[in-house]
């Protein structure tokens, strides 16, 4: 599973403002990669990383 299969389960099922805590990007985008048809592929690398990073803490 790569960087952008994590990051795109971390944000289905953690909330936005959570994901904003942890990660330093604004909820906006976070919102914007989330509910926009393929948005996390349009992302910077750095926020998918950031993003998928938060896919440890998790169980999936």
């Amino acid at each position: 599973m790569d960087n952008y299969d994590k990051a795109r389960k971390v944000l289905q099922s953690t909330a936005l403002s959570k994901i904003a805590q942890q990660t330093g990007i604004s909820i906006g985008q976070i919102w914007h990669y989330r509910d926009r048809h393929e948005g996390i592929e349009k992302a910077p690398e750095a926020y998918v990383k950031k993003i998928a990073s938060l896919y440890r803490n998790k169980r999936y």
